[in-house]
């Protein structure tokens, strides 16, 4: 709240003070004065004005340089200390310019061409103010203070157009939001094209600070309530576009509000009997919920069980005013929604405590991300939670517990925390910071061979047959037989060709090189393997170590009686498949290891049988951290789990949510679409998170692995957005995890809309990690092969041909030619099959 001139005035968003100018702008102000340029500046719009059709688009303006910082984008040509060059003539004379001015310049034009094709898009009528050149930053300057000067005005003045561009962009309705089912191709997103802005530039568009609506500062403006303007939006509309949004409230306000019930919602909090309760500061900052701002509630540093009381009893204080403003109408509903648990979409709070240097303890109230109040909600126990139902609002809090005085009066009630995953964002609980104490062993010195007891008895003496050894060995559980065993030579020369895709060579090999393999001393052991596997026979000779005809069955490993499977409650498991900015990773049963002599605080855990085994096979002196790089290295897929009461609490933070670009149905891809992919890419696998991608294993790992590097793949979880949560031994661990979403950009997908919106597709430059991760993809061989090394390197060889023939395919172009042949998925099946039973019938009967 705000006295303005006696006038009170009121903002629901707004988290401090602002200067309040209730004068209307009708002149345009950015007319030249006779023959002298307009003298208006950034600084003389930064102010909250009244709204109008003409500049309401001045309520856009951010009041921070928001091209500053954050991830690259075309703004940032803007950005940082810029180069000035010098000259001087043979007079004496001294001259300086800008040499990036050119690239200025076609900033310039590529904004004003878009504000003025959505402009005529919307058929709005707003008055736009002079382009930046006008400032005089291109010119050339006998002064280079004069210089600095224009250039410090005209990156000013582009601030004023990126205001200008987010409310042309907000008011087309389609900003960063995600396509429905039935919407057609972007009406806004069609004319920017057809104006001549490319596809990429417009990506880049959407992911920049204009049409960040959520951290960017901007100007706000004034509402007339109780006399709008014409064409002027509703208040929830600025509060939608993160615009600090204030209005009038006086005995007319009040008036109107008994008569209009859409008015009465808007009463600010504590006007009773027309009486502003206002504090002793002159404004009182409201939390603006798409920011998670800090209240201003609670800073005083007294207890918390005194201010959340004073909070709740001015809230009852308020019941009989709200009882009054609702019709008889929806008087039956508001009771019975007001007798329910609080619902996910109901704002919630969280009170969070602080230590000052003088050891006093301030609590702070904060607003909870919309995407995380559901899991809040479940991680509030019964006696910490407050709800109060008529402000659609709840507070949580661990101390409410202690506090039966000031919470018998409200709803509460909430089943607890079940064993199982679920997707939070972070713990409520506090605890001690984590350490790293997992062993730093270079991934050079780790061997795939070791001179321990796992050893087979007899190995193959030349480079081909150990290289079969050790792929089906360590993956598959070959077993080299007894000496003198009799094994069946194979005669099919189909089954050949399936021992060569599950060696994971390349595809068009010499035939040379075939010929050294098939006459390798491993071979017709492994391919007795193979046949018996897909023909579901039993008679492995003891080639197989899931059976203990074998001379070193896995059963006897050491790490093997270490292992145990996690299942996860039925209840907490997603059944329909994860999709847009939801969690991600669906596994229906984890497995680890338990081990007491471990230094390691945090958990390997495995997502398949049989990448559990082939830990079991490594050498038995590899910790678990050794473990995770030898997996890393090769593409095979792992998590690593920490313990949820040691991780830090992250920082209640606004995460922008990047949307799969969309293109015509029609679009013809080129260069600049694949650049442009590179650079989200890039942007995406920047996040503090994303080792969660390297921990994915397949396509993703592969995608990745050149951004990241493996070195901090067993870091603790960074909780920069989506997590997993596991139960094990009654305790809470927790891991990043990545959305469907994010699992989509990384491999280069878009969404292909026709103009009516009947078509549509789903192109990606990679499979999709939706397809490459399911059973019937049997071009996933669990880990990173030469076959697949040499897939890749072919599809790159395609995107980088001068001609650019390359193209995203669609979901089903890339699950016909990554489908792979029957006996492959078969083979793979089996094996997994086998070694869930193996492990469920042997392994230590003690599960968590």
């Amino acid at each position: 709240m705000q006295l303005v001139d006696g006038v009170l005035y009121y903002s629901p968003n707004s988290v401090g003070e602002a200067t309040l100018v209730p004068k209307v702008l009708r002149e345009n102000p950015f007319l030249p004065e006779g023959f002298q340029r307009s003298t208006i500046r950034y600084r003389d719009l930064v102010v909250v004005r009244p709204w109008t059709m003409a500049f309401g688009w001045t309520s856009f303006i951010p009041l921070d340089p928001c091209y500053e910082g954050g991830p690259p984008s075309f703004l940032s040509v803007l950005s940082g200390s810029l180069e000035i060059e010098h000259y001087a003539d043979e007079t004496g004379d001294h001259s300086f310019r800008l040499p990036c001015a050119n690239q200025w310049i076609t900033l310039q034009q590529d904004i004003y061409n878009a504000v003025c094709t959505l402009k005529r898009t919307l058929n709005v009528p707003s008055v736009l103010p002079f382009l930046p050149h006008i400032l005089d930053y291109a010119s050339v300057h006998r002064h280079q203070g004069r210089l600095h000067q224009c250039i410090h005005e005209a990156r000013e003045w582009f601030l004023v157009w990126i205001g200008a561009l987010s409310f042309h962009l907000f008011s087309c309705g389609k900003h960063p939001d995600p396509l429905s089912r039935r919407q057609r191709y972007p009406c806004w997103r069609k004319a920017l094209e057809e104006a001549g802005l490319l596809s990429g530039w417009i990506d880049q568009l959407i992911r920049s600070p204009a049409a960040d609506f959520s951290s960017v500062r901007r100007v706000g403006c004034i509402l007339d309530i109780s006399n709008p303007q014409p064409w002027q939006p509703e208040v929830s509309w600025f509060i939608e576009g993160g615009v600090p949004v204030w209005y009038r409230w006086s005995t007319v306000e009040e008036s109107a509000a008994r008569e209009n019930s859409a008015i009465a919602r808007l009463r600010p909090p504590g006007f009773i009997d027309s009486t502003p309760m206002l504090s002793s500061r002159r404004s009182l900052g409201v939390c603006d919920v798409r920011r998670g701002v800090e209240s201003d509630i609670s800073r005083n540093g007294t207890t918390p069980e005194l201010e959340w009381r004073t909070l709740l009893h001015e809230r009852e204080e308020r019941y009989p005013i709200i009882q009054g403003t609702e019709s008889a109408a929806h008087w039956r509903q508001a009771r019975e929604d007001r007798s329910q648990n609080p619902p996910a979409s109901v704002q919630g709070f969280e009170w969070i405590s602080a230590h000052h240097d003088d050891g006093s303890k301030v609590w702070s109230r904060k607003v909870v991300p919309a995407r995380r109040r559901a899991s809040t909600l479940v991680r509030c126990g019964e006696n910490e939670k407050l709800h109060a139902p008529y402000y659609s609002r709840w507070d949580g809090c661990t101390s409410f517990r202690d506090d039966e005085e000031g919470t018998d009066s409200l709803a509460r009630g909430s089943p607890q925390l079940s064993t199982g995953i679920i997707d939070a964002p972070f713990s409520l609980a506090d605890g001690p910071a984590l350490t790293m104490d997992i062993h730093h062993r270079h991934a050079s010195s780790i061997d795939t061979v070791s001179s321990g007891a796992s050893l087979p008895l007899f190995q193959a003496d030349e480079p081909s047959g150990q290289e079969i050894q050790e792929m089906f060995g360590l993956f598959y559980g070959y077993s080299p037989p007894v000496p003198g065993t009799n094994i069946p030579e194979n005669k099919d020369s189909r089954r050949c060709d399936i021992f060569w895709r599950l060696l994971g060579q390349r595809e068009k090999s010499p035939p040379s090189q075939i010929a050294s393999y098939l006459a390798s001393k491993p071979y017709i052991a492994v391919q007795h393997l193979v046949n018996c596997v897909l023909d579901r026979q039993i008679d492995f000779r003891g080639v197989w170590d899931l059976y203990d005809d074998s001379l070193s069955p896995v059963r006897l490993r050491s790490r093997f009686r270490k292992l145990r499977s996690l299942h996860p409650d039925s209840k907490n498991r997603q059944q329909a498949p994860a999709s847009g900015h939801s969690a991600s990773d669906q596994v229906g049963t984890y497995y680890t290891l338990q081990d007491s002599a471990s230094t390691t605080t945090w958990k390997l855990i495995f997502t398949s049988a049989t990448t559990a085994l082939t830990a079991c096979r490594l050498p038995d002196d590899f910790t678990c951290y050794d473990i995770a790089v030898w997996f890393v290295q090769r593409g095979v897929p792992f998590r690593t789990f920490y313990p949820y009461q040691k991780i830090p609490r992250p920082i209640s933070r606004s995460i922008p949510e990047l949307s799969i670009p969309v293109r015509p149905s029609k679009h013809v891809f080129t260069r600049e679409d694949y650049d442009g992919y590179i650079n989200l890419r890039t942007l995406l696998l920047g996040q503090s998170h994303m080792q969660a991608a390297m921990k994915r294993g397949g396509i993703i790992w592969r995608l990745a692995i050149g951004t990241l590097g493996i070195s901090n793949v067993c870091s603790p979880p960074s909780q920069w957005n989506r997590t997993s949560f596991l139960s094990i031994e009654d305790s809470w661990y927790v891991d990043d995890t990545l959305t469907m979403s994010e699992l989509d950009l990384i491999c280069g997908a878009y969404e292909c809309v026709s103009d009516d919106g009947k078509q549509r597709s789903l192109r990606s430059w990679w499979p999709l990690c939706r397809y490459y991760e399911k059973v019937e993809c049997g071009e996933n061989y669990g880990h990173w092969c030469n076959r697949r090394e040499a897939w890749y390197d072919n599809r790159m060889q395609q995107i980088e041909q001068v001609d650019f023939k390359a193209r995203p395919l669609t979901y089903t172009e890339w699950k016909s030619s990554q489908h792979g042949p029957l006996p492959v998925r078969t083979f793979h099946a089996v094996v997994e099959a086998s070694s869930a039973n193996l492990i469920e019938c042997r392994a230590p009967q003690n599960f968590w």
